[in-house]
């Protein structure tokens, strides 16, 4: 329980630090101008208009469009570099205030964390939950 609470306060402290820079300046503006905030965590090319989707670094859909397909990846939800953020949240955290974010989502994403980044990730997303909001995890098997 010590060793969770140091990883916590950890995280909130480079949360504050990582809102002064550029991805945390555009992800609070993007806030402020949506009523609800959706977080889609490892998202590679599969970036979903309206969400702020979260990844290590952009991939364009182009590439791995075979693999979706227009039927499980039509344009009309297909979002666009504009729609993506580079965060390592088990780096730097989330910039996001307490109780702001209504849904959040991932596929086989959470697994190819280790324990400590696990650890992290659901805090700070637990952190940043609104009461009654949804946390979506989809692994495999």
């Amino acid at each position: 329980m010590i060793m969770l609470r140091r990883i916590i306060k950890k995280v909130k402290k480079l949360t504050r630090n990582y809102q002064t820079r550029k991805e945390g300046a555009r992800l609070i503006d993007f806030c402020k101008k949506n009523k609800i905030i959706k977080l889609h965590f490892g998202c590679g090319p599969r970036i979903l208009k309206g969400w702020i989707n979260i990844d290590l670094s952009f991939v364009p859909y182009v590439d791995k469009l075979y693999n979706y397909t227009d039927k499980y990846y039509p344009p009309e939800i297909r979002g666009t570099k504009d729609d993506f953020y580079a965060i390592n949240i088990t780096e730097v955290g989330l910039p996001l205030p307490d109780n702001s974010v209504d849904v959040i989502f991932h596929e086989d994403f959470i697994e190819h964390l280790d324990q400590r980044g696990q650890i992290i990730f659901l805090a700070e997303t637990y952190r940043t939950l609104k009461p009654g909001s949804v946390h979506r995890v989809n692994t495999p098997d």
